[in-house]
């Protein structure tokens, strides 16, 4: 399976996880979790520890990430890097999902919780953007194709997990919105 076809067969995932974002979220959310515990917890109900934590988590999970994928590149095992991704897509998907119904506070600071979250995304969305577009050849005659496609393909795929995260923090049902 090729590269395009494994990103656009993401893309396509969690674009349809993001419209279907309240019937994943009662999948993945149970009665006594870490939703109800985390709700309990008198600091998690400002917006400003409650987006910081989740700030935290996205570049836990992306570091991990990154530093597994880097192994998994040396040992050379194929197709084990994408089991590692989706792996981590899932549990970012489970604890944005935990934030979501935890959170009780107002809608206003619920968007404002989303965005402190997902800043972490869009931080490297404009670090991999600024590369894509300042992409320079290391020699003259270099082809770089390769290196501009890369900063295009994290481009993407980080606005698209700053997107899904601000939705699955920032907005929920108005059933759970309310105080």
């Amino acid at each position: 399976m090729s590269f395009t076809l494994q990103f656009y067969m993401g893309v396509l995932a969690m674009i349809l996880i993001m419209v279907c974002k309240n019937k994943v979220i009662s999948m993945i959310i149970r009665e006594r979790s870490l939703a109800h515990k985390l709700a309990e917890k008198n600091w998690f109900q400002s917006f400003w520890l409650a987006g910081g934590l989740v700030f935290l988590v996205n570049a836990s999970l992306f570091f991990a990430a990154a530093l597994l994928a880097n192994l998994l590149f040396v040992i050379n095992i194929p197709y084990v890097h994408n089991i590692l991704m989706i792996s981590v897509v899932i549990v970012s998907l489970y604890v944005w999902s935990v934030c979501n119904r935890a959170w009780s506070g107002s809608k206003r600071n619920r968007l404002k919780l989303g965005l402190i979250g997902s800043s972490f995304y869009l931080g490297l969305f404009c670090y991999s953007s600024f590369q894509y577009f300042t992409v320079k050849p290391s020699y003259p005659g270099e082809d770089t194709f390769m290196m501009t496609f890369a900063w295009l393909a994290v481009s993407m795929t980080t606005i698209i997990a700053a997107l899904a995260c601000f939705i699955f923090t920032g907005f929920s049902k108005a059933d759970h919105t309310k105080k």
